[in-house]
C-alpha cells in the first residue's frame, strides 16, 4: 500500500505541473529526468534491495508500475512530441518507448561498471541520446537550445 501511495502521489504531482506549466514532450521529458536524478541522490539505494529481497509483493507493484505506467507516459509523450512537430511521424512508438524504459532502468548498472561518470550524467546522456534519435529538426534545434540554456546555467 505504501509503494500504490508513492507511485501514484508521485504520478499525480507529475501530471499537475506537465499541466500547469504547459510544458512541451522535451520539456516534460527534462522535467521527469531532472526528478528522476534529484529522487536517486535523496535515496538510500538499499531501498530496492530490501524492497526484492524482504518485501516481494512490493517490489512487484513498483516493477509492474515501471513496465506499464512509466511505458505509457513514454508512448504519450512520444504521440505529443509528434503533435508537436518535435518528434519524427514515422516512429515505432511501442518499441522506442521498451528501448528508453529499458536504459532509464540500468542506469544504475551503468553507473556500477563505470565509475567515473555519476547517475546524473549517464541519465543526461540516455536523454540526450534519446531525443536526438527521435527529434525532427524542429526537436533537435529546440533540444540544442535547451541544452545551450542549461549549460550556461551551470557553475
Amino acid at each position: 500500500q505504501v509503494v500504490m501511495h508513492g507511485v501514484e502521489e508521485q504520478s499525480c504531482k507529475f501530471k499537475e505541473i506537465i499541466t500547469q506549466n504547459k510544458l512541451n514532450a522535451i520539456d516534460v521529458l527534462f522535467f521527469v529526468s531532472k526528478h528522476i536524478a534529484e529522487n536517486h541522490k535523496n535515496m538510500n539505494q538499499n531501498v530496492h534491495f530490501d524492497l526484492q529481497k524482504y518485501y516481494p509483493e512490493a517490489w512487484t507493484v513498483l516493477s509492474e508500475h515501471n513496465k506499464k505506467h512509466i511505458y505509457g507516459k513514454i508512448c504519450q509523450n512520444m504521440e505529443q512530441g509528434i503533435q508537436e512537430g518535435l518528434y519524427l511521424n514515422d516512429l515505432k512508438i511501442s518499441i522506442i518507448a521498451k528501448l528508453y524504459v529499458q536504459q532509464v532502468n540500468n542506469v544504475s548498472l551503468i553507473e556500477d561498471m563505470n565509475e567515473d561518470l555519476s547517475f546524473d550524467e549517464i541519465l543526461r546522456n540516455i536523454f540526450v541520446y534519446h531525443i536526438r534519435g527521435i527529434a525532427s529538426e524542429k526537436g533537435r534545434e529546440y533540444l540544442e537550445y535547451k541544452l545551450e540554456a542549461l549549460d550556461t546555467k551551470l557553475p
